[in-house]
């Protein structure tokens, strides 16, 4: 399985980040606007499973979450 940069994660959260910004008054959640623009390649293997966030709330675990499981270590 791929995992992303550490660069290309950076990426992916400054661009999740906007478009919660964009989408502020739908309720456009950090977790599924983060899973959407995953490539996926990444993906696959965690959708609907325990490592899948689309739904969460915690933003935190989130990103704790996608940089353990989507994203090579240094």
């Amino acid at each position: 399985m791929n995992k992303l940069t550490q660069q290309e994660a950076q990426d992916l959260i400054q661009k999740a980040w906007h478009m919660v910004a964009e989408h502020h008054l739908v309720g456009y959640r950090f977790g599924q606007a983060l899973w959407n623009i995953i490539p996926n390649d990444i993906y696959q293997k965690y959708s609907c499973t325990d490592k899948d966030f689309f739904y969460w709330q915690d933003s935190d675990k989130v990103t704790e979450t996608f940089f353990k499981y989507f994203v090579q270590e240094n």
